[in-house]
């Protein structure tokens, strides 16, 4: 049987603080907007006896790069009564003021924050990067100065630093910029892993199709093939799911083969269901200042473990024609203002399979859910079923209980992940396997799995596993008040002298 190793996965997640920042001020604080928000990161709030990075992810932050975001850069705004100095963007030098005593030097301050970092148990420590120069050193027609970014990123190799998020700034959109990034790294700081993304709302399309643009998907396409790592990119909080999965779905089934020497993973932010489902890296943003659901975060890293992210290939992933729409109406409860008193449809392809997997199939009465799988190089398979956004309820997990999904392998799996609830989960195999063995665990037990062989119903070529027990058992190590939805290990071994 598959048990979870303890050993550290080398599959590049990363958590952001952006959230944190901001979910942790007052209400007062709040109203100052940005200003505060980038004032609260400081070394008290990441290494303080109550710091972030003593407080967070105690069991899986050996799993994930901590990332600073927006405001490390800056000086203290004095509750906003100072003006915002947005020529340090870009400097990629660490406030002495927030950050006192690390040091005289861009690249030992930075140092100083990785060495923080990793004494804290992390698996690395990253940085939000904006892409421009600061403003003592911007070129008048606008182009980005070679010397410069060759200099940082020294600083940074140099510094020990492992993850750059390459959001905006004045070359975001600039695909030759970025990829001079990706290739002045590969050769002057091979550890460290370069983020992009191509910068879009919080919504695909809102007011028209509700679905990723061509013209975003094919930049998408483009700079994904020189990344190492790929984001989605923001989402609104409501429409998340069907937002982020159309985006990543896309990218997936147009994809190019990544240039030699990019990593060529894809990103899905916090949306870690679907990282584990198709085999992609996550952003992690939500914490436990503010959210219930940190569970999911644990299952899917130590999922990774045994079944790491694999990268883009052309070829690789087929969608169903098949579209489903999530809705929301917002009323003032989004960053994504735009919107604000609007009906919002976002749709994204029912059923998505990625590495030679077949598409799953899914039967239901009513609503259909979300269906996302993958056969992983290793040989693992994943499933993810997601709930719906549809008369006010995010997430409605209503559809997953009701649907039968039947999945076809061509033998059954040592490790199967399933990410959330299933009526019934049916894996079909191309002849009758008459001994077979079923181990299940929540995908967050420290133990043995548990034999469910007697459970199950093995008819012909058709193995089905009734959906109540497995979110049952994949719930059965859950941390106390956590609201996450089931993520189970599956282990199928045929008894010695079946063979398929």
């Amino acid at each position: 049987m598959v048990q979870i190793p303890e050993t550290a996965g080398c599959t590049p997640h990363h958590f952001s603080t952006w959230w944190i920042q901001e979910d942790t001020l007052t209400k007062e604080a709040q109203a100052q907007g940005a200003y505060a928000i980038r004032d609260n990161l400081t070394h008290e709030a990441l290494f303080g006896q109550r710091g972030w990075c003593h407080t967070l992810y105690p069991k899986v932050r050996k799993d994930l790069i901590f990332t600073i975001c927006d405001g490390w850069e800056l000086p203290d705004s004095q509750h906003g009564r100072a003006p915002l100095n947005v020529g340090l963007f870009g400097s990629q030098v660490l406030d002495a003021g927030k950050f006192p005593g690390y040091g005289d030097t861009p690249a030992e301050r930075l140092k100083s924050y990785a060495d923080n970092v990793k004494a804290a148990g992390w698996k690395g420590a990253g940085l939000w990067i904006c892409a421009q120069e600061d403003a003592a050193h911007q070129r008048a027609d606008g182009s980005f100065d070679p010397a410069y970014w060759i200099e940082r990123l020294s600083w940074s190799r140099d510094a020990g630093i492992a993850y750059w998020e390459v959001d905006w700034g004045r070359h975001c959109g600039n695909p030759a910029f970025r990829r001079f990034l990706s290739l002045m790294a590969r050769e002057l700081a091979p550890e460290l892993v370069i983020e992009h993304i191509v910068g879009c709302g919080g919504l695909n399309d809102e007011f028209g199709a509700g679905r990723v643009s061509p013209a975003n998907l094919h930049a998408c396409v483009q700079y994904a093939r020189f990344s190492d790592v790929f984001r989605s990119y923001d989402i609104t909080h409501q429409l998340s799911l069907a937002t982020t999965l159309d985006r990543v779905a896309e990218l997936l089934l147009h994809a190019l083969t990544p240039e030699e020497g990019a990593c060529g993973y894809v990103c899905c932010e916090d949306e870690v269901y679907l990282a584990g489902a198709l085999g992609l890296t996550t952003m992690v943003m939500r914490h436990a200042a503010h959210y219930t659901a940190l569970d999911e975060v644990a299952r899917v890293l130590r999922w990774q473990r045994l079944a790491p992210a694999f990268p883009l290939k052309a070829g690789d992933a087929q969608i169903s024609t098949e579209l489903l729409a999530d809705e929301w109406t917002f009323r003032g409860d989004t960053w994504f203002t735009v919107v604000d008193g609007k009906t919002v449809k976002q749709y994204a392809p029912a059923v998505t399979a990625r590495g030679g997997l077949a598409l799953p199939k899914v039967e239901t009465d009513g609503t259909a859910p979300f269906v996302a799988a993958s056969r992983y190089p290793c040989g693992a398979v994943a499933l993810g079923v997601f709930g719906r956004t549809l008369e006010g309820h995010v997430g409605d997990v209503s559809a997953c209980r009701a649907a039968k999904i039947t999945l076809e392998l061509a033998a059954p799996p040592r490790a199967f992940a399933l990410f959330g609830e299933v009526g019934s989960l049916c894996l079909k195999f191309p002849r009758n396997p008459s001994r077979l063995r079923v181990y299940a665990a929540d995908l967050l037990a420290e133990g043995p799995p548990i034999d469910i062989s007697g459970s199950v119903f093995l008819d012909g070529e058709t193995l089905t596993l009734d959906g109540a027990l497995l979110a049952r058992i994949g719930l059965s190590a859950a941390s106390m008040g956590d609201t996450s939805r089931p993520g189970v290990l599956l282990s199928i071994e045929q008894e010695k002298g079946e063979t398929l």
